[in-house]
């Protein structure tokens, strides 16, 4: 399943803040560049969220707890729109 961001409606700066960031984030993670993330591919990221973002109280024995979390039709993937639903979930302001 593809998903592709100029096919959602946004308004408001935040949203858009958080499109961009998950751009970047598969630009930088994405490494097969197949438009999902998998449990191998978020660690690096979730690992530096850990470091960066004490506020998200994550900690980094909890990566597959934190994938799930995320994958919400359980496909072991991770799309754009899961992961623009996360940060939309947890008031991701940058």
């Amino acid at each position: 399943m593809m998903v592709y961001f100029d096919k959602i409606n946004y308004s408001g700066r935040a949203l858009l803040h958080i499109k961009n960031y998950v751009e970047e984030i598969w630009a930088k993670f994405d490494a097969d560049k197949d438009g999902t993330l998998t449990l191998e591919e978020t660690l690096p990221f979730f690992l530096d969220l850990v470091s960066h973002r004490k506020d998200l109280n994550l900690s980094s024995d909890r990566h597959q707890q934190w994938f799930h979390q995320i994958d919400i039709d359980n496909d072991r993937m991770i799309t754009k729109l899961e992961m623009f639903h996360y940060f939309a979930h947890i008031g991701y302001s940058g």
